[in-house]
Parts: structure tokens; sequence; C-alpha cells
């Protein structure tokens, strides 16, 4: 019996999880390219156009990004930090998933980044 594609764990099979796993290296290595680069609309843009790129080619029913004014307030600016969140889901019908990156300097609290 092939269970490939059948095991599921916290709602994802295990295809899944790895092509999410895979996903969260691409993205994280395209954050980290930007680590000491200023957090502006061109940077946001470019960061964007480079996840696209990535997700595209992921089988998901549907995707999002956000990497704009509405995750990356004055605030998280100020602090150095650029936040992008990704919102996903395999199948129509299936529950979307958000996942949130943050890349920022040293000096950014636990709360800066996470929230």
């Amino acid at each position: 019996m092939n269970l490939k594609g059948l095991i599921m764990t916290n709602n994802k099979t295990i295809e899944q999880k790895m092509i999410i796993d895979e996903m969260s290296n691409k993205i994280s290595d395209i954050l980290t390219s930007y680590f000491f680069r200023n957090n502006n609309i061109e940077t946001r843009k470019f960061i964007t156009e480079k996840c696209n790129n990535v997700l595209k080619d992921i089988p998901f029913a549907d995707f999002n990004i956000v990497c704009d004014e509405s995750n990356n307030t004055a605030d998280v600016i100020d602090n150095n930090i650029i936040k992008l969140d990704i919102t996903y889901r395999f199948n129509k019908g299936d529950e979307f998933t958000v996942r949130r990156y943050s890349v920022g300097l040293v000096s950014s609290t636990f709360d800066e980044v996470f929230n």
C-alpha cells in the first residue's frame, strides 16, 4: 500500500510539510539577502516579486503575499525590521494558512519582530 500523500499530520500531508519547509528555506534566503537594505517601497516590491516567483512554482490552489505598509508600519521600519506575510492553501476548500517571516537587526526585540 502506497501511503505517500495520505498520511495527515496537523491537517497537512507529509508531502505538503516538505513543500512548506522548502518554501520557508527559499523565502528565508530571499529575506536574508535584503538584511541590510532599507525597508522602503522599492525594497518591499523586490521582495514581493522574488517571493512570488518562488510561490508560483508551488502547487498551491491560492496564495497571497503581503509586504507593504499594512504589515511594515512606521514602528517596524524604525526598528530596522522587514515583515512578510504569506497566506496559502493547497486545495480549494482547505483552510488558509498564514506564515509571517521577519528579518531585522540583532538589536530588535522578540516583540518587535513577531508582533
